[in-house]
């Protein structure tokens, strides 16, 4: 029989049943070629899905496509991640500035959504991403040191608040979590306008903590406000009430000068 030859012309094939080989018998058998292929196929379409509450049609181990499908990517999750994330990497390395470009353009039509996405993601693994980060800094310090110095540069006074935030800790007055959206809704309600004399804010600005450090204020959104460069620099340490008895007392020491000259 081994050496009888498949019985479809053109084919050599040995023998495996009914006078066809192995690869021609099968397909005979899916056409529905026997009565027993025939029985086969009517139960199988008359079958339904085995998982509870689906009604859909069962193919492979008695389930849906969509059922299989969930648990082999259940059962073979960690192989299947380990060869996406090979072959994205693959892909990104052949089209790398294709890739960039793509995703500097959706990140600037889509800013909001990225950046809730980012934070989300943050929180949700924060101690990871701290510790990642922590590494980063440790392995890469020119590249840190060089992104830092740029962004101090482009963002003056967020430098400033990052310095004041350490002696917060330091001095233990307490540190609060500050982000720039949390910047950016203190700037709105004081409507792009010093806190203290009312002027129209440029790019040049400081972040006035309203309560020193010095004096015990902590490092709190509440405890924030925008005041002009003139305005933050003649508070200094003083409390607001301070400020503006010492200015007002200045205030009447001139009146008098000129009334005296």
């Amino acid at each position: 029989m081994s050496d009888v030859t498949c019985s479809v012309d053109g084919c050599n094939g040995k023998v495996s049943c009914r006078g066809m080989c192995n690869r021609h018998y099968q397909r005979w058998y899916r056409a529905g070629g026997s009565e027993l292929a025939a029985i086969q196929k009517a139960k199988n379409a008359a079958a339904i899905c085995m998982v509870g509450g689906c009604a859909e049609h069962a193919g492979s181990s008695g389930m849906c496509r969509r059922h299989y499908n969930a648990k082999y990517l259940a059962v073979n999750r960690d192989h299947i991640l380990s060869d996406m994330k090979v072959r994205s990497h693959a892909y990104y390395l052949a089209h790398r500035d294709e890739v960039l470009t793509r995703t500097r353009q959706y990140a600037a039509d889509h800013r909001p959504d990225v950046r809730r996405r980012a934070r989300e993601h943050y929180y949700r693994f924060q101690e990871r991403e701290q510790t990642r980060s922590a590494n980063w800094r440790r392995e890469n310090p020119e590249r840190y040191r060089a992104q830092y110095t740029n962004y101090a540069k482009q963002h003056p006074q967020y430098r400033a608040l990052l310095t004041r935030r350490r002696k917060a800790r330091m001095r233990g007055n307490g540190v609060f979590e500050v982000t720039v959206r949390d910047l950016e809704h203190c700037l709105d309600r004081y409507d792009h306008r010093c806190a203290y004399c009312g002027c129209l804010l440029n790019d040049s600005f400081d972040w006035d903590h309203i309560v020193p450090i010095a004096r015990g204020g902590s490092h709190s959104i509440g405890n924030l406000a925008p005041a002009c460069i003139s305005c933050n620099r003649s508070k200094w340490s003083l409390t607001v009430t301070e400020w503006k008895m010492r200015d007002a007392r200045r205030a009447r020491a001139l009146r008098s000068t000129k009334g005296v000259r």
